[in-house]
């Protein structure tokens, strides 16, 4: 699993490939998320 800091928090990425990416996303308190949406990439 690779963590990935974010201004909000962090990203667990437990699978990737060229087209997906798995992520288990940690949000800290009062903190928010951008909504993001790619044509050529799955996530969950």
């Amino acid at each position: 699993m690779t963590r990935v800091e974010k201004p909000w928090g962090y990203e667990l990425h437990w699978a990737k490939t060229d087209r997906y990416v798995g992520k288990l996303i940690h949000v800290k308190a009062g903190h928010a998320l951008s909504l993001q949406y790619h044509n050529h990439k799955d996530e969950t």
